[in-house]
C-alpha cells in the first residue's frame, strides 16, 4: 500500500473509473488501457486522414504471409528438382519397382496355401524373405561403403533380380524352387531399399536428401495406391493369385530400364565431350605458314 501511494496520489485513485487491485496500484496496470485507447485514436486518425495507406499496408501484410508460407514449404522440399530428367527417371523406376516389392509378401501366403501348401510352410517362406533380406541390407551397405562396384549397377542389378524372383515364384512345382525364388526377392530387396537414399546422396548431395527423397516417396505413394486395386481386380477375373505375380514381376524388371536410359545418355556426353574439346582446341590454336 506504500508503495502504490507513492507511485500515484490518493485523490487520482479515487477518481479513477476502474478500481483496481493492491498489485495493480503497485504496477500502474492502467497503462494497459491508456495504451489501448491511444493505438485506437490513432488508427482512427491514420484512417480519417489516408484510408489508400492502411488499405496498401494490409496488402503488403497479406503478401509478407504468403511469401513466409511458401518460403516454410521450400525449405523441405526442392520443386525444382522436378525439372530434372534424372531425376524423374529415377521416379519412375522407384514407382514401378514400389508395384511389388512390398505386395508379394502380402499374397504370398494366400497364392502357397491355395497351391496345397501348409500355414506353417508359407511362414517359413516369409521368414526366408526376411531374413534374406536383413542380410542384404547389412552386407551391401558393407560393400558399397568399400567402393567395389557402380552403386547404380547395382540398383539395377537388384531392381531385375527382384522382378525375375516374383516372376519365377508361379512357375515354381516344388517347394525348395519357391523359397529359393522367395529367398532371392527378399537379398534383392533389402539391397534396393538400402540403394535409393545412396543415389540420390550421391547424385544430389546429402544436403538435398531431404527434397528427393521425399519427392521420391511421393512418386513411391502413387504406386503403392494404385497396386492393392489392380491386384484384386486379376485375382476376381483370373480366379488365381498368378496373375497377380506376373504383373507384379513384369513391373519390377520395368523398373531398371529408367536408369538405363539415363545411363546411357550420361555415357553418350562423356563420349562426346573429348572430340569436342579436341576441336576446340584445334580451332583456337594458331596456324603456322
Amino acid at each position: 500500500m506504500g508503495e502504490g501511494l507513492r507511485l500515484k496520489p490518493l485523490p487520482k485513485i479515487r477518481s479513477s473509473s476502474i478500481l483496481h487491485s493492491v498489485e495493480d496500484l503497485s504496477t500502474d496496470s492502467t497503462c494497459v488501457y491508456k495504451a489501448r485507447s491511444s493505438l485506437r485514436s490513432l488508427r482512427s486518425s491514420v484512417t480519417a486522414v489516408c484510408p489508400q495507406a492502411v488499405q496498401i499496408e494490409n496488402l503488403m501484410e497479406e503478401k509478407e504471409v504468403k511469401k513466409s508460407l511458401a518460403q516454410r514449404i521450400a525449405q523441405y522440399l526442392d520443386l525444382s528438382f522436378l525439372k530434372n530428367f534424372e531425376f524423374i527417371m529415377m521416379c519412375l523406376s522407384v514407382m514401378l519397382m514400389s508395384t511389388g516389392s512390398p505386395y508379394m509378401l502380402y499374397y504370398l501366403p494366400a497364392y502357397v496355401h491355395a497351391k496345397g501348401y501348409t500355414k506353417s510352410e508359407a511362414g517359413y517362406l516369409v521368414a526366408i524373405s526376411a531374413t534374406l533380406d536383413l542380410c542384404g541390407r547389412l552386407g551391401l551397405g558393407w560393400l558399397s561403403d568399400l567402393q567395389l562396384f557402380d552403386r547404380r549397377k547395382g540398383y539395377i542389378g537388384s531392381i531385375v533380380g527382384a522382378g525375375v524372383a516374383v516372376l519365377a515364384i508361379p512357375m515354381a512345382h516344388s517347394f525348395y524352387v519357391l523359397a529359393c525364388s522367395v529367398g532371392m526377392y527378399g537379398l534383392c530387396l533389402g539391397c534396393w531399399f538400402l540403394l535409393v537414399p545412396v543415389l540420390l546422396a550421391d547424385q544430389y548431395g546429402t544436403d538435398k536428401i531431404s527434397s528427393t527423397y521425399g519427392l521420391v516417396r511421393m512418386f513411391q505413394s502413387v504406386a503403392a495406391i494404385s497396386m492393392p486395386p489392380l491386384a484384386g481386380f486379376l485375382r476376381d477375373v483370373t480366379g488365381s493369385y498368378s496373375a497377380c505375380f506376373l504383373c507384379m514381376g513384369t513391373c519390377m524388371v520395368l523398373g531398371g530400364l529408367p536408369l538405363l536410359l539415363v545411363a546411357n545418355d550420361a555415357s553418350k556426353n562423356e563420349s562426346e565431350l573429348p572430340v569436342e574439346t579436341e576441336n576446340k582446341k584445334d580451332i583456337a590454336s594458331p596456324t603456322k605458314d
